[in-house]
């Protein structure tokens, strides 16, 4: 009865303490691939729009490869995508990470399957592919 007892207890243990809190930290970006979809109202010289845009990166080895889009949404229906690419430099001492484009660098840190950046004084969720 106390080996039952112990192993019980043990199994209880063992179950409270696997959860997502305890999830290791992503060690290296290198082969994964991040992406966000949001909605955008951008007011420019007295035009309004609202646009569906999409930003993603693909980390391989020392570079990243930028891939962002947008399209227009127009009496309710979305146009087709428009997307540009780039390559980029990356660093990544975890949590912390820093992509550099084009000489402009968004700063955040990685959380589990979610990278939350900041580009421009705004915050951009991606989630892990």
């Amino acid at each position: 009865m106390k080996k039952l007892l112990t192993l019980m207890a043990i199994f209880t243990i063992a179950l409270t303490s696997c959860n997502k809190d305890n999830e290791p930290e992503i060690q290296t970006l290198d082969g994964t691939s991040w992406n966000s979809k949001f909605k955008s109202h951008i007011e420019e010289s007295g035009v309004s729009l609202d646009i569906m845009a999409s930003v993603g990166f693909i980390f391989e080895k020392d570079i990243v490869k930028a891939k962002i889009g947008a399209a227009a949404i127009i009496d309710g229906k979305t146009t087709p995508y428009k997307y540009i690419t780039r390559n980029g430099t990356y660093t990544y001492n975890p949590p912390k990470v820093s992509i550099t484009i084009n000489g402009e660098t968004s700063e955040g840190t990685i959380s589990g399957n979610k990278m939350n950046l900041i580009d421009e004084g705004k915050e951009i969720i991606l989630t892990k592919e």
